[in-house]
């Protein structure tokens, strides 16, 4: 059973006592171990949730988000700083009939949340086109939720490419790839071991 507190939008009265609101759940108590066949006092057990609501909305800039083509077909793309790779949806794969690679060995993929993580086991190379851009990108194949595909640091890296919010901007320095190479760049392993015999 739950505890609601209704409130109405626009009435000022009501959003001054949001700031001391209580939100309160009720669930039947299980017993545990030994307890199970005890009986109990109070049958029930309170979880407590407090919040202070700051504000009801949020404002955040847009992402960059702009368009290319993949084998001549166009799509939408986030320009991603903080992903280390460059992914394509598997969606996208599977619509162009694509015929991608299966890795060696699974990579893991860690997600911004903490403890969350999928893994990457297949990979594509593919024909794209950015403005001047002409030339064969690979991407790793992933399950991707609001976006075609994320060019990551790999793709900004080897094109320089410069990047700006306010207003919003791309721009590319260099559009023949140069190779990762230098102090700036470094190597992902994958630490998966396959075990062929499990008696040594």
């Amino acid at each position: 059973m739950g505890l609601q507190a209704n409130v109405r939008s626009g009435s000022q009265s009501s959003m001054h006592n949001l700031e001391n609101l209580e939100l309160n759940e009720v669930k039947p108590f299980k017993k545990k171990g030994k307890d199970k066949g005890l009986p109990h006092s109070n049958p029930t057990m309170v979880e407590r949730n407090s919040a202070q609501p700051k504000d009801f909305q949020c404002k955040i800039p847009k992402s960059i988000v702009v368009k290319l083509f993949i084998n001549n077909h166009p799509f939408h793309v986030l320009i991603n700083t903080e992903s280390l790779a460059d992914f394509i949806s598997s969606k996208i794969v599977d619509l162009l009939k694509l015929s991608p690679t299966h890795l060696a060995k699974p990579l893991p993929c860690q997600l911004a949340a903490s403890g969350s993580r999928t893994m990457i086991t297949y990979s594509i190379d593919v024909e794209l086109h950015y403005h001047d851009i002409a030339e064969m990108q690979h991407f790793d194949i992933i399950n991707l939720e609001n976006y075609d595909i994320i060019l990551g640091t790999p793709f900004l890296y080897q094109h320089k490419v410069l990047i700006g919010f306010n207003p919003p901007r791309v721009i590319v320095g260099l559009t023949p790839m140069v190779q990762m190479d230098g102090l700036d760049v470094i190597q992902i392993s994958s630490l998966l071991v396959t075990v062929f015999d499990t008696k040594i």
